[in-house]
């Protein structure tokens, strides 16, 4: 049911988010003052305090 309608690999969500962060990455690899750790999830997301020690709000 509905209208199909097919992505190219450059209008596809995920590899637009890929594509920004490994730009990001090469960016900031050429600045030694800076550093960036980039995590990708695609899906449902759960929100919620995580730890004993140390307990933080996380998005996971």
């Amino acid at each position: 049911a509905g209208l199909k309608i097919h992505m190219s690999q450059k209008s596809n969500p995920v590899n637009k988010v890929i594509s920004l962060a490994l730009d990001m990455k090469r960016h900031v690899m050429s600045n030694e003052v800076f550093q960036i750790k980039i995590g990708i999830h695609y899906g449902n997301v759960i929100a919620g305090v995580i730890g004993h020690h140390k307990p933080q709000f996380s998005l996971i």
